[in-house]
């Protein structure tokens, strides 16, 4: 299982909680990354049984590659083969149309996602820190996305997208918080950027030939 934090200078910290809720992995999400960055992060390695790994916005260096919607064209970002992750649903501002309730998602982008492969991702930190109000109508819209991403076999996926310890969360409560949502999918939630990150791995060694098809 992995979680989703973004570091200020205090991956030791994250990396610690992470290990004390029982992650096995955890990925560190940066703006860009560099040589010294990932010097760094190889040191922390040594020090934690936990699997650390490395998320960016558009860098070919990271495990993965991540992008926040809610500042970008989500029609562009769907397109974009590179991008793994997208996030950021939760803070899109839309007016809902008369029958239906404007979600950031369609049955026409969905479709998109599901043939691109892409990953759902739901930052849970931001849905905590929102007021009531704001918090009901991002549930509504929530719950609609989730219904969509499973009938068009999107894999979803949930963080608490953390930039300090204390706002980390333990995996069964936000299990809990998803099925309450209609989605109770176990632990898969929690496995679906583990999986995406070891896929990427293999492809970069060039052990993957084509989709289910890779060399030993």
């Amino acid at each position: 299982m992995i979680d989703i934090v973004v570091p200020r200078d205090n991956e030791e910290k994250l990396a610690a909680m992470a290990e004390r809720l029982g992650f096995s992995s955890l990925c560190l999400l940066y703006e860009r990354i560099d040589t010294v960055r990932n010097g760094q992060i190889e040191k922390l390695k040594k020090k934690f049984k936990i699997r650390l790994y490395i998320g960016a916005a558009g860098n070919a260096n990271a495990d993965i590659i991540f992008c926040d919607i809610s500042k970008n064209d989500i029609n562009e970002v769907v397109q974009n083969r590179k991008i793994d992750v997208l996030f950021g649903f939760e803070s899109l501002r839309m007016k809902d149309r008369l029958k239906q309730r404007s979600s950031g998602l369609d049955p026409v982008l969905c479709k998109i996602m599901a043939e691109k492969k892409k990953i759902y991702c739901i930052d849970f930190g931001r849905i905590l820190g929102m007021g009531k109000e704001t918090k009901a109508s991002v549930l509504a819209r929530l719950k609609q996305n989730i219904m969509l991403c499973r009938k068009f076999r999107i894999e979803i996926a949930i963080a608490s997208f953390a930039s300090f310890p204390l706002r980390m969360r333990n995996h069964a409560d936000v299990l809990g918080f998803l099925a309450a949502l209609g989605h109770d999918d176990g632990k898969g939630p929690f496995e679906a950027i583990d999986k995406r990150i070891i896929l990427n791995k293999k492809k970069k060694e060039g052990k993957v030939i084509m989709e289910g098809v890779e060399r030993d």
